[in-house]
């Protein structure tokens, strides 16, 4: 017995015995700080007294429990000494005439299980009507869960548990099948937590939905356990999107057409006054030059809006290789000058230094970079180049350039004008220009665009009445890979004297064919692809040069077939379009982008007769 009540006395249970009537015979000290009443006040007290108002009632059925089955269990609620009502789970037993109770307080237990029940309740609704599908899939893509959006979106009408044990995939669209096996792999390894996903899933009725994924993995014991599949019907919004691309698209053509148009129209006008001019007899030596020199211009002129139009409808990845920087500059300063003129002048500081780049991409950009300062000098000024490495972790006042030392900065700076601060976020935006006499606005846009294709940057400063500096980050690359650039050397005369050419229109087959007799080829013409397949026939030719855009068959198809009979004869393709993909890569063809110089025509030629030599 000395032990019993030495525990009655030690344990954390509320432990107490009362007679037949609730009259309280014994509390141990656990239950006296629980209500807050001390020892002698709850020995003059009845359990009923301990009860709340709406708990009394009950008490009768308990006694009468006790008495009848010897031990009563459950839950009641007391009241404290404080006025706190507290929840307390019993275990009562009839021992020799008195009732020995042990009890625990689970009030706080019961609270967190409410909370915890609720929460689910809550989680519940939450989960069963959003309107976004949400899925809970194994580690190999099977649905062990979905909402009831699943049920609405997708059109399960077999039933909410008709894909349960299903692989999500066979709902995936075959085309987006690859990236969503894809994203799952990924999480079901070690990797990103997240994956995000555009697909089109399959609804019961068999039409295709578009949906935004975003996936996200459940870990268990440091394994993925589920993978959390949120998707969103974004059908409409695409279907919205698509609308307003081609509207936009639209609009944007017919300011593109304007603008080029515009363009283009200066251009003939640059060249009409000067090809009357070469008509009028008695005209000197030094006038001939002069007209010559001002057509010449303006046939460059027309070919940097062709180019900066198809770089900007079709942009084409550069073909990137280590390039000698101040060997480029080089190259290209004649042409700068020309551009330029008398008033102004060019201060250039390029090092020596390598970039990988692809140099008729990088010409492109510097000519849109010097026309635009050329246009914001009319009264003259000077045009700096300089070119320098920047530090690690250095930072910029024009923007931000991650890892700068992995880049050559290259400055190109004019005294012009200067762009005011509202138009200078516009000036890379297609379209966008701030020349009083027009412009295609694409000039910029195409700088910005090659920039950007070469892995670089491109930043503007500018402030009006002082200047425009535009900021060039191109990659840098080891020295030792550059290849040095061919020489210049004097054509050689080409062993191919028998040339086709297969053109429909009359003005460009009439210059190219004196051009090409003056040096002293034999010449035949042909304006259709069937008739060029007849000349063939008829004699093969040494070289054909072969325009891509015919009346009656493409020049492609031609090519094609001409080859079948002579594989290695030299086809010379001539276009005006950007696209070249189709054109044959091979020893016996190349490719000249039309408008172009005579000797650009030469130097193909002589190309493929090497060629054929080998």
């Amino acid at each position: 017995m000395d032990q019993l009540s030495e525990w009655f006395q030690r344990t954390t249970d509320l432990s107490c015995t009362h007679a037949f009537d609730g009259r309280i015979l014994s509390v141990n000290p656990s239950m006296c700080r629980a209500l807050g009443y001390s020892e002698n006040q709850l020995l003059r007290m009845n359990i009923g007294d301990l009860l709340t108002p709406e708990n009394r009632s009950t008490f009768p059925i308990y006694l009468a429990t006790v008495r009848q089955q010897g031990s009563a269990s459950g839950r009641m609620i007391i009241r404290t000494a404080t006025g706190d009502r507290r929840v307390w789970k019993y275990d009562n037993v009839l021992v020799a005439g008195v009732v020995m109770g042990v009890g625990r307080d689970t009030t706080d237990e019961d609270e967190q299980q409410r909370a915890v029940i609720s929460s689910e309740q809550h989680y519940r609704m939450l989960v069963e009507n959003n309107p976004d599908v949400l899925m809970i899939l194994d580690r190999d893509g099977h649905i062990r869960y979905h909402n009831e959006a699943a049920v609405r979106g997708l059109q399960l009408q077999y039933g909410p548990a008709g894909i349960l044990g299903c692989a999500l995939g066979r709902l995936v669209h075959h085309d987006d099948r690859d990236g969503f096996e894809t994203a799952i792999a990924r999480l079901a390894v070690e990797g990103n937590c997240v994956e995000r996903l555009d697909a089109r899933l399959r609804r019961h009725d068999g039409e295709f939905r578009s949906f935004e994924i975003i996936f996200s993995r459940l870990m268990r014991r440091g394994r993925v356990k589920r993978i959390i599949v949120n998707a969103r019907d974004v059908t409409e919004r695409k279907l919205l999107e698509q609308q307003l691309e081609q509207a936009n698209r639209l609009s944007s053509l017919g300011r593109l057409a304007a603008t080029v148009a515009h363009e283009f129209n200066n251009v003939l006008m640059g060249m009409l006054p000067f090809a009357e001019l070469l008509r009028k007899e008695g005209i000197g030596q030094d006038l001939i030059d002069t007209s010559t020199r001002h057509l010449i211009a303006s046939i460059k002129r027309g070919k940097r809006v062709s180019q900066d139009v198809l770089r900007f409808t079709q942009p084409a990845e550069p073909t990137l290789a280590p390039m000698a920087l101040d060997q480029w500059w080089n190259r290209f300063l004649p042409e700068v000058v020309a551009i330029f003129g008398d008033r102004i002048g060019v201060e250039s500081n390029v090092q020596p230094v390598t970039v990988a780049a692809d140099p008729m991409q990088l010409t492109q950009l510097f000519s849109n970079l010097v026309s635009n300062a050329r246009d914001a000098m009319p009264s003259g000024g000077i045009l700096s180049v300089s070119t320098r490495t920047p530090h690690a972790h250095e930072e910029f006042s024009f923007g931000v350039v991650a890892n700068p030392e992995r880049f050559i900065q290259i400055t190109v700076r004019d005294t012009g004008q200067g762009i005011p601060v509202e138009l200078q976020r516009h000036v890379f935006d297609p379209l966008f220009t701030t020349k009083r006499n027009g412009g295609t606005g694409l000039g910029l846009a195409v700088a910005h665009h090659v920039a950007t294709r070469h892995g670089g940057h491109i930043f503007l400063e500018s402030e009006v009445g002082v200047g425009t500096t535009f900021h060039v980050f191109l990659l840098k690359v080891s020295p030792a890979e550059v290849k040095e650039l061919p020489p210049i050397v004097v054509m050689p005369r080409p062993s191919l004297r028998r040339v086709l050419v297969v053109d429909d229109e009359p003005l460009i087959v009439d210059g190219v064919v004196a051009l090409l007799e003056l040096e002293g080829f034999e010449v035949r013409v042909a304006t259709s692809g069937a008739e060029a397949l007849r000349e063939v026939e008829r004699e093969v030719p040494d070289l054909i040069v072969l325009d891509i855009g015919l009346p009656d068959m493409d020049g492609l198809v031609v090519g094609r077939r001409i080859r079948a009979s002579h594989p290695t004869l030299p086809i010379l393709f001539a276009t005006g379009h950007g696209d070249s993909q189709a054109i044959p890569r091979d020893e016996h063809t190349t490719l000249l982008r039309k408008p172009f110089h005579f000797e650009e025509l030469l130097t193909r030629i002589v190309g493929l007769d090497q060629r054929e030599d080998v």
